[in-house]
């Protein structure tokens, strides 16, 4: 008989601890960021890189970095209507004064061969003279002073324009890879606003 006293014991025992034990909410599974990642260690917000949506000259589509390219040689129109429409640009259309051309053509970078495509023999000639002049006196015009940009100074990497450090007020030491101009900037911005 004591047995089974302490057997009912045992159980009654049992029931009074499951009434006091504490009713848990279910467990939500984790949605989002954790709380302390966009914080410091001691607490203060982390300063955030900016992204830029700007590309330099290499990372644009091809239709738009031949229509650039051909932009130093010719007019505008005619530029759009060689890349977009597939009409030939002609040797009169081509500008054949160096001072008028822009510098970017001779950076190593550019790969001016990819617009062959849109000149007739005549005016791919005449490019290829226009760039030879422009390679025997290399000069890199700061388009904000105007004078010449051959030391102390940085290149945009959209308009592969350079410019003095002063000029557009950065830093000698500046780190960054990519550096774009305030034109290319504006240009930018209007373009996104349309």
């Amino acid at each position: 008989m004591e047995i089974e006293e302490i057997e009912e014991d045992n159980v009654i025992q049992t029931d009074n601890l499951e009434d006091n034990l504490p009713h848990l909410p279910p467990r939500v599974p984790k949605r989002g960021r954790p709380k302390g990642k966009d914080k410091t260690v001691i607490g203060v917000p982390k300063k955030r890189k900016l992204t830029s949506k700007l590309l330099p000259f290499e990372g644009l589509p091809v239709n738009i970095r031949h229509y650039e390219m051909l932009r130093w040689f010719v007019d505008d129109g005619i530029a759009k209507s060689a890349v977009y429409e597939n009409k030939p640009v002609h040797e009169e259309d081509v500008e054949v004064v160096p001072e008028r051309v822009s510098i970017a053509v001779i950076d190593k970078s550019i790969a001016i061969e990819e617009i062959k495509c849109y000149l007739t023999e005549g005016s791919w000639l005449a490019i290829q003279q226009v760039i030879k002049m422009k390679k025997l006196t290399p000069t890199w015009i700061c388009p904000i002073c105007a004078k010449d940009a051959a030391t102390k100074s940085i290149c945009c990497n959209r308009c592969l324009e350079w410019s003095h450090f002063i000029c557009v007020r950065v830093n000698a030491n500046f780190k960054s890879k990519l550096w774009f101009c305030k034109v290319t900037q504006s240009n930018t911005n209007l373009k996104n606003t349309t």
